[in-house]
């Protein structure tokens, strides 16, 4: 890497406080103190768990996790979590064994969580004008993601983070890739777990193929199927296919060609779900850009 390009180092600066919520679908989630000469800032840390060949080839996993990391750095947009740094510390979670440092992303904490967990929260407390303007950062943000060739890869609620200002703002982008990578599972297994409800369906396998041999297509496409199910959530407070509790059934039915069932919601118009389900067309280059997306919402919200 680059040393121009490298994010600044901060072991040393960092003081971990505890965990916050256990454990996350990527890694595990530490907050933290950056120890500043101006003043410190409450940080958040997130550590990739090394598992399978992350833990039988170190070198390699530190390898894949810089050239991640480099591409982060270099994301500068107010709807894209900013990387402060990285911070080399240990995991709580990992095989029996030896511990082994781990690679820490340091990033700003958000006092307010993520959308997910605003939605559940306080959705009673929130207008339709405040739904579109946070879906019109998600918007923002893919847009500029997929300008610079990147794609997110795993758009779920949990991964828009909001602010204090009530701006949304995507983090996690290409983590579920390496967590494939090196835990010796597949991308498929990787959804297992609720985010198979955001997915495209083109990303599942087949029922009657063997999983761990499938190689999903990720597609810009990809992520505007996923926009449209966080789209579906913030408009209606309900979650993809809210009636079917299990994912086993939910991977079913959507392999049947079934979609998320449109809930009942005052909020819920009939042009947005028109909109939701242009995002979820099964062809996927017949899906909206996620440029076409943003200035969809920018209309929207001017209505």
């Amino acid at each position: 890497m680059d040393p121009t390009q490298q994010p600044d180092d901060l072991t040393g600066h960092i003081d971990v406080d505890g965990w916050f919520g256990g454990s996350g679908g990527h890694g595990d989630v530490r907050m933290g103190t950056w120890n500043r000469e101006t003043q410190p800032t409450k940080i958040a840390v997130k550590l990739l768990r090394a598992r399978g060949d992350g833990l039988q080839k170190p070198a390699r996993f530190a390898k894949r996790l810089r050239r991640e990391i480099k591409v982060w750095k270099q994301l500068k947009h107010e709807n894209i979590v900013p990387l402060l740094g990285t911070v080399m510390c240990y995991s709580a979670h990992s095989e029996p064994g030896p511990s082994i440092p781990v690679m820490g992303m340091v990033s700003p904490w958000f006092e307010n969580g993520s959308l997910l967990q605003v939605i559940s929260d306080s959705g009673k407390h929130l207008t339709v004008l405040n739904r579109l303007q946070m879906l019109g950062d998600v918007a923002a943000g893919l847009s500029y993601l997929h300008s610079k060739g990147i794609i997110h890869g795993d758009l779920t609620g949990a991964n828009v983070l909001i602010d204090d200002a009530g701006r949304a703002c995507l983090v996690d982008f290409g983590l579920s890739f390496i967590k494939a990578e090196f835990e010796g599972t597949s991308y498929w297994s990787s959804m297992m777990g609720g985010a198979i409800r955001w997915r495209a369906p083109e990303l599942l396998p087949p029922l009657a193929g063997d999983e761990t041999d499938f190689k999903p297509n990720l597609t810009s496409a990809c992520d505007i199927y996923s926009y449209g199910s966080v789209m579906l959530h913030v408009m209606s407070d309900k979650i993809p296919y809210y009636n079917i509790g299990h994912d086993l059934s939910v991977f079913v039915q959507i392999l049947q060609g079934h979609r998320p069932q449109r809930p009942h919601s005052p909020l819920l118009s009939d042009a947005y779900w028109e909109f939701i389900t242009w995002c979820w067309d099964l062809t996927p280059t017949s899906r909206p850009s996620a440029e076409t997306v943003k200035m969809s919402l920018v209309d929207f919200i001017g209505e």
